[in-house]
């Protein structure tokens, strides 16, 4: 047998030599294993922008996870604090009046109407409600707002010791310190979850949707509360400002009382045993508005007559003195009562003819702290009941001729004075 010749090497270039691959291959950058974070990237990419609803390679991850719990318990607790706030302003919206709102509320911007701070109130927290409910990822930063600011004036109500808040108008009474405790509990959860990451770019309700639901919330105070300040007739559609409703009338929301029923001018209008002026004659019933604003500040009285303001449209003001001071009144009022102190010592050296206006306020029997009247024009005129009567006392009005010219208020502490400009006319001047 011949020798076997060794095994030649196989040629570099040869297809099946080891290096070929190698050496043949294109001049890139080598082949690399992609990340699972790219890959996580990119399916995401291809899921959100390329409208994949189930894209591939995206699996739940404990961190999308806690993601999604963390959500979840931000908006359960944004939503809870919504309908709390939501409960408060409903309750305002359909049976609140101005009185209702909390001292501090009354006091901030106290030139502006009370009226008008009730419905801005309730219009807010229909909003903040609004934003909670339909758009979370930026509502609860308003619903924490809101929760704060009531905590901030329920602690200045603890200070005032004061003993019920007004959250829920007069249907609930609730402590100061109860609600605190709600509130700040509130405000905590929705701070615990952290809704500034958790909730950042939730979903909410469509755009136009949020902008319908949250016009009707602004406007609805608006379309709800009635305030007209007048006595209506039944079915009239308007208020009646020129005849004042006579007491003895019967008011279709209420019992309605008012003086002068029956009486002509200059005639003395009937009294009853305790000195307010009696009935003589019933009326047709009448239609009350939730409440009335009695406010003289601000001149808003100075200078017109007073059968032209507010209070002439609730009492017959030609059946007493045109020359007199006329004072407003609660007897529940402690102002009220040292004014009255005040007056009826100095009588005797400075004797004026006063027509004292009660305002009944539905606590006079149980919270009556006035029991001593300076000497005054029989009766006592006593404001329509069935409506809430809003406005501080004592007011004093100065007439002269039927025309108001001075109105200040005694708070026990000074007097906030409106006198008329030197330019301002009698209403029944010049014409």
């Amino acid at each position: 047998m011949g020798s076997m010749s060794p095994a030649r090497p196989k040629h570099p270039e040869h297809p099946e030599h080891p290096k070929l691959s190698a050496l043949s291959a294109p001049r890139c950058a080598p082949t690399r294993r992609v990340p699972n974070a790219a890959r996580r990237g990119a399916s995401l990419f291809h899921g959100t922008l390329l409208g994949s609803r189930d894209p591939p390679h995206a699996p739940i991850t404990p961190m999308n996870s806690q993601s999604a719990s963390s959500s979840k318990y931000a908006r359960l607790a944004v939503g809870l604090a919504s309908l709390w706030i939501l409960v408060g302003a409903g309750f305002k919206l359909l049976a609140g009046t101005p009185n209702d709102l909390p001292v501090p509320v009354r006091q901030f911007f106290a030139d502006v109407d009370p009226g008008v701070k009730l419905h801005l109130a309730v219009a807010i927290e229909l909003a903040v409600v609004t934003l909670g409910f339909l758009a979370p990822a930026f509502g609860w930063f308003w619903v924490s707002g809101c929760l704060a600011v009531f905590v901030a004036v329920l602690l200045k109500l603890l200070s005032m010791s004061a003993d019920e808040c007004g959250c829920f108008g007069t249907a609930i009474k609730v402590h100061p310190g109860l609600m605190l405790g709600i509130d700040s509990a509130m405000l905590l959860a929705i701070a615990a979850t952290r809704p500034w990451r958790s909730l950042r770019g939730a979903k909410g309700a469509p755009l136009p949707l949020v902008l319908v639901v949250l016009a009707l919330a602004v406007a609805a105070p608006w379309l709800v509360i009635d305030a007209d300040g007048a006595p209506r007739r039944p079915g009239s559609g308007s208020s009646s400002t020129s005849t004042a409703i006579p007491r003895g009338a019967t008011a279709t929301s209420g019992p309605n009382v008012a003086p002068g029923a029956g009486a002509t001018q200059g005639e003395t209008p009937k009294t009853s045993e305790t000195g307010v002026a009696a009935p003589n004659e019933p009326t047709p019933a009448v239609e009350l508005p939730r409440y009335v604003v009695l406010s003289p500040l601000k001149q808003k009285w100075v200078g017109k007559r007073v059968g032209d303001t507010e209070l002439g449209a609730w009492m017959d003001v030609d059946l007493y003195p045109p020359d007199s001071e006329w004072i407003l009144f609660r007897y529940t009022c402690d102002h009220c009562r040292e004014h009255f102190l005040k007056l009826d010592s100095e009588f005797a050296t400075n004797p004026k003819p006063y027509v004292l206006v009660h305002i009944p306020d539905g606590n006079d029997e149980t919270h009556k702290v006035v029991d001593t009247l300076p000497p005054h024009v029989e009766p006592i005129v006593e404001l329509t009941r069935g409506t809430e009567w809003v406005g501080e006392t004592p007011w004093t009005l100065e007439l002269e001729g039927g025309v108001v010219k001075r109105a200040y208020l005694d708070d026990g502490e000074k007097e906030d004075s409106a006198k008329p400009k030197d330019d301002v006319k009698p209403a029944d001047e010049g014409k």
